[in-house]
Order: structure tokens, then C-alpha cells, then sequence
């Protein structure tokens, strides 16, 4: 799955895989940047915002790009070799 895409477009994938694969990458967040950046970045992004500007709170509160924070992820997770 792109983890990209899914950010982008989340209600569009079935929720059986969506819901548990965003969990994840809210652990992973919280493990990385603490609760209070989650928090923060959890209270500033709106579905009503378009990508760019979600992008650009997400750069402020933890310093990578969306890009750089899924390959993080997969890191995280050790997914690379799958």
C-alpha cells in the first residue's frame, strides 16, 4: 500500500485496511514526536485543508516532509524489504 496515498486520500481504501494501517503510523508519530507534537499536528490539520498546507503544518511540527516521515515509517516498522 502507499502510505502516501493513503494520507492523501484516506477515506477512498476500504476501512478494514485504512483504520489499522493509520493506527500504526499514529503509534509510530507519537513514538517519534511525542503526544504533544501528535497533538498538535492532530488539532491543526482539517480534512477541509488542501494537501499543500497540510504538508507545510506537518514540516513545522516534525521537521520532515511527508515523504521523508513515510520512509521513516517503513523504517520504523522494518517494511522496507517487503
Amino acid at each position: 500500500m502507499d502510505l502516501v496515498q493513503l494520507i492523501k486520500n484516506f477515506k477512498s481504501f476500504n476501512s478494514k485496511i485504512s483504520y489499522p494501517i493509520a493506527g500504526c503510523f499514529v503509534n509510530f508519530l507519537i513514538e517519534e514526536f511525542g503526544v504533544s507534537n501528535f497533538k498538535k499536528l492532530y488539532r491543526r490539520v482539517d480534512d477541509s485543508m488542501l494537501i499543500k498546507e497540510k504538508k507545510e503544518i506537518v514540516k513545522k511540527i516534525t521537521n520532515m516532509t511527508i515523504e521523508e516521515l513515510v520512509v521513516s515509517f517503513y523504517d520504523y516498522y522494518k517494511l522496507n524489504n517487503l
